[in-house]
């Protein structure tokens, strides 16, 4: 009969703990402007620049609903074109050749599907999480957070929310190298929507970038995206 009830309490706690973990997630998406308006995103630019390992460059990225995309860069009065994918084909910088390779069809759906997520890395995980966990309080940096622990198919996250705005701080995975800790240290709205506007990359305590966006258009007007971005440069 205790086995019994052991049982019976450690099922209701996980729950309890899981129910806890979705809410601090519902707070966080209406946190950022809430179901409908996200749902009104069908395409979104954006512009920034990294500072990575002493080098500066900037960027410019399209994705929409379609899972067309494309990332374009500039280091040091370099354009460079990342990739670009439209209709379900698309090519890839070749960092080696410094050309262009066509994307072979597993690579275009990867491509495509990952253009379809256009509200970010952090937010983006938190909607398809598998499974979750509430973790409860923890102190970074001085100050509490609520604490989830997240998993997918491939990995596992932990995720800091701030207690009076809703929204994430920080994001930490582990790596072969160490622990990965993304912090959002601004966000910036547009069309009612929060978008991380600096987020700092840590491998253990070492800052290894920084991005920051400098312009964010949700659904842009067809005149402001490179068009020339979805083909192999010549």
């Amino acid at each position: 009969m205790k086995n019994i009830l052991s049982i019976i309490l450690v099922f209701v706690a996980s729950m309890t703990f899981a129910q806890k973990g979705e809410k601090l997630i519902e707070q966080y998406i209406d946190a950022i402007g809430g179901k409908e308006k996200l749902s009104s995103i069908k395409s979104i630019l954006k512009k920034g620049n990294i500072s990575q390992m002493g080098q500066e460059l900037e960027f410019e990225t399209y994705q929409n609903i379609k899972g067309d995309g494309y990332m374009k860069m500039n280091m040091m009065g370099m354009q460079m074109n990342v990739y670009g994918i439209k209709d379900g084909k698309g090519y890839t910088m070749n960092m080696q050749s410094m050309g262009y390779d066509e994307m072979d069809e597993e690579t275009a759906k990867k491509f495509s599907e990952s253009s379809k997520e256009l509200y970010g890395d952090v937010t983006t995980a938190l909607m398809k999480h598998k499974e979750i966990k509430y973790l409860g309080q923890e102190e970074m940096n001085g100050k509490k957070y609520e604490v989830i622990e997240i998993k997918d198919e491939n990995s596992t996250a932990k995720v800091y929310f701030d207690p009076k705005t809703h929204l994430v701080k920080y994001m930490m995975v582990e790596s072969e190298q160490g622990p990965i800790t993304l912090e959002i240290a601004e966000y910036v709205e547009t069309k009612g929507v929060k978008f991380p506007k600096v987020i700092i990359t840590k491998l253990g305590d070492q800052e290894i970038s920084k991005a920051t966006l400098t312009e964010v258009i949700v659904n842009p007007d067809p005149s402001k995206i490179d068009q020339s971005a979805f083909t192999i440069p010549e």
